[in-house]
This record gives C-alpha cells, sequence and structure tokens, in this order.
C-alpha cells in the first residue's frame, strides 16, 4: 500500500509527534510518503528522526495562504499515485480543492485538537462538513472528547475514534547528562522535580502553572522544583508569555527547546498540563511511557486518560486554587500509591497508547477504505 502524509511542518508539537511516529511504523511493512508544506526548517526538530524507509517531500510553501502550493501538491499525487491520502492540520485545506480531480483515492483527516480550535474559520468548517457528509473525506478524533467537539462543530457523528499513540520512549546518550543537570537544580537529594513540556502559548497556560507551582513551596514548604521545557512562536500574545516566564526564579527553570525530552521525562517525578484546551497530548501518553506522574487540568482527551488513572490527578477547574490542590494532592502521595499509579500508567500505555496500537487501527481504517 501506498500512504501519503500531509502535514504542514514538523515542527515540535503533538500532531508532528504523531505523523513521524506513525509514518515510521507503517513504513515497516508499506510505501509512506510524508509531504510538508512548508520546506526543511531549523525548528523541525523531528525530520531528523524520520527513518530513510520513509521517502520524504516539501512543497515549499511561503507564509500567509500560497495558492501555488495546491498546484505543486497535485503533482506530486499525480506522481506517487498513493492509495490513501491522510491530512493532519492545515494540510487538509490545501489538499481540498484538488478533492474533484482526485478520482476515487480515499482521504482520511485527523482532528488533532477542539475541532473549534482546529478550523476556527466557520466558512472551511461548512467545506469541511460537505466533504465529510459526503464520504470524500473520513474524519478521525483522538478521544471521546473530540469526538463531542467534532460532533458540535460539524452536527453529526461522522468520526471514527483512533487513539494517538507513541513509540516506546527509551533513553539517549544524553540521559546521564540530563540526569545529572536536573541533580544540580534540587536543593537536596529528596527534592521532587516536576516537569512541563509544551510551547510557550496561551493554550498551554504555564503562568497559571507557575503560580500554582509558587504556592506549593510558600504554602506547604514543598522540596521540589518546575522545570520548563518548549519554545514560543512569534505572536504578540506567545511572545508577552516567554518575556513574563523568563522573570521567574527560585525554584523554576526554563530550558528551552529539547530534542531529548524523554530523558527529562524519566528523570523527572511528575508531569504537569496546564492547558486550556487539549486534544490527547502525546506529552502525556510519553509521560504514562515513562511512568512519569501525570497533574492535569481536566479538558479534552485529558481528562478521559488521567481518570482511567486517579482522577485526584486532575484538577476540579481550570483555575488556580483548584490546579495548585492537584499539585497538592500530587506532592503528598505516599510512595505505595505512586509505585501503584506508576505501574498502572505504564500497563495503560500498552495496552491503549502504544503507536503499534494505534498504527494497526489506521491500517485497518485504510484497507477499509481502499
Amino acid at each position: 500500500m501506498k500512504i501519503l502524509q500531509l502535514i504542514p511542518n514538523i515542527s515540535p508539537g503533538g500532531a508532528e509527534r504523531i505523523v513521524v511516529d506513525l509514518s515510521n511504523e507503517l513504513a515497516k511493512k508499506h510505501d509512506v510518503i510524508l509531504s510538508t508544506l512548508y520546506d526543511k526548517h531549523a525548528d523541525d526538530l523531528f525530520r531528523e528522526q524520520i527513518i530513510d524507509k520513509v521517502q520524504t517531500i516539501t512543497l515549499g510553501k511561503r507564509l500567509g495562504f500560497d495558492l501555488q502550493v495546491i498546484f505543486r501538491l497535485y503533482k506530486v499525487i499525480k506522481k506517487i499515485r498513493p492509495d490513501i491520502i491522510h491530512t493532519h492540520l492545515r494540510g487538509l485545506n490545501y489538499l481540498m480543492p484538488l478533492i474533484p480531480f482526485l478520482g476515487k483515492v480515499p482521504i482520511v483527516h485527523t482532528v488533532h485538537n477542539d475541532a473549534y480550535q482546529e478550523c476556527q474559520n466557520s466558512k472551511i468548517r461548512r467545506v469541511r462538513k460537505y466533504f465529510f457528509e459526503n464520504k470524500k473525506i473520513f474524519p478521525v478524533t483522538i478521544s471521546k472528547a473530540s469526538a463531542k467537539s467534532f460532533k458540535e462543530a460539524y452536527g453529526e457523528e461522522l468520526d471514527i475514534l483512533i487513539y494517538n499513540g507513541r513509540e516506546t520512549p527509551t533513553k539517549t546518550n544524553k540521559y546521564n547528562h540530563v540526569s545529572k543537570e536536573l541533580e544540580s537544580y534540587k536543593k537536596n537529594s529528596d527534592s521532587r522535580i516536576f516537569i512541563n513540556i509544551g510551547r510557550q502559548e496561551k493554550q498551554k497556560n504555564q503562568l497559571m502553572l507557575v503560580e500554582a507551582f509558587k504556592q506549593l513551596i510558600i504554602k506547604d514548604n514543598a522540596n521540589a522544583i518546575l522545570i520548563i521545557i518548549g519554545g514560543g512562536r512569534n505572536s504578540k500574545s506567545s511572545l508577552a508569555i516567554q518575556k513574563q516566564l523568563k522573570k521567574v526564579n527560585g525554584n523554576i527553570y526554563l530550558l528551552g527547546e529539547k530534542k531529548n525530552t524523554t530523558d527529562y521525562l524519566l528523570a523527572s517525578d511528575f508531569f504537569c498540563l496546564s492547558s486550556l484546551f487539549e486534544g490527547m497530548p502525546i506529552t502525556l501518553i510519553e509521560a504514562f511511557a515513562t511512568e512519569t506522574i501525570p497533574i492535569s487540568t481536566s479538558v479534552g482527551g485529558i481528562t478521559e486518560m488521567i481518570s482511567e488513572l486517579d482522577d485526584s490527578l486532575l484538577s476540579e477547574e481550570v483555575d488556580l486554587s483548584s490546579y495548585y490542590e492537584a499539585l497538592k494532592r500530587a506532592y503528598f502521595l505516599s510512595e505505595e500509591t505512586e509505585r501503584n499509579l506508576k505501574a498502572k500508567a505504564k500497563q495503560l500505555f500498552t495496552s491503549k497508547y502504544s503507536i503499534e496500537q494505534c498504527s494497526t487501527q489506521y491500517l485497518n481504517l485504510y484497507l477499509k477504505l481502499i
């Protein structure tokens, strides 16, 4: 089977992570072409993780709407003649004008976030809805919350539910350096390490996380440090958040972008998510796989995942006081409870959120459609 995966770029992000892992896994037995709208960029941290069996193509997109990309994409499709096309994020917007000219090639589109957040333009949503209803595009949602948002956005249950998956994380050759680095930040050997991984933007809500963590230190005299990994974007709101975060000090450390985030998870005790909305974060799946206990706001597919583990790890509301209480509950867990949670998290990863489980379900869908 020849499979074309289409995504804007491979910069750090959950959708980009799953596309690389899925492409690598499917390429073990099938021909996979991974096409990005944009050319290679310094921010494409996942590109070097694409295995040699996956063919990569770039379409030279410029900033803003680029009509030429549609014509380039059409030439690529005609040349490689894929059996299935699988789109992600805004990649679908550039494929939709070509659908009348593609014959019977099935198109799958994964909704990686809340359906309204993924496509905020109501006119484009109406076009997508037309193609969804007429079975020209087959939408996939990634959690029960994602499926609910899809129905609210498009009015019907037209989606197929497939959970995200991740390769089993392993230590890199930088792990020992990471472990020593984190030890250097700790007050003493008993300090607990909390970690947040994500873009510094409004959705990820790191400013609330920082304030909640400060309360944990001050009110509960917590022997803990907070590590924040990730970069920002060039938008005004993201730059403003980055500026405010740079002012933090004490027990909080900003480490910027990292290619080996798994090493940092493996060396940490707790994984913090403070998002305002989410689909099903790949970083949360990685936390399950590395047995790093998650603490999160109750949004999107996060609620479904963590409730299976222990719903006390969820904040009751998406606000400062609720998130502080969730941090506090996690910090004061008994050693036995921590051991049990770690074992259960790893079991849930293996049974539901591995890339093997995910790719098998996508492959079954592809075979059903062609």
